[in-house]
């Protein structure tokens, strides 16, 4: 079955499904919910990659918005609707912690 669009707002981060253990788990160690997220699209590394890449990415490099982004999108084209790309940018770049609970 496909969606057509998400299940929660992006800034209901303690709603169902997920509810508040997602929303700390994402606070306090984002990398975890990237990598699950980056294993449910088939993404590059499984959870391992999703979840080293946001580290890489977000310590070394200070590019915390990359992952969100990118799974912002593939996990709507997954689910069946189009998640614009100004939308999934403001979001992942303003708020990424809400966007990737919002994902998650």
């Amino acid at each position: 079955a496909t969606m057509s669009k998400w299940s929660t707002g992006t800034f209901e981060c303690c709603k169902e499904p997920g509810g508040s253990f997602l929303c700390v788990k994402t606070c306090c160690c984002p990398c975890f919910t990237i990598g699950d997220i980056n294993e449910a699209i088939d993404g590059p590394g499984g959870w391992a990659g999703g979840c080293l890449g946001d580290c890489i990415l977000t310590w070394c490099c200070d590019l915390y918005c990359l992952c969100p982004l990118y799974q912002g999108l593939e996990v709507a084209k997954k689910a069946g609707f189009e998640e614009g790309i100004v939308n999934a940018l403001a979001c992942s770049c303003c708020c990424s912690t809400c966007y990737t609970c919002q994902q998650a």
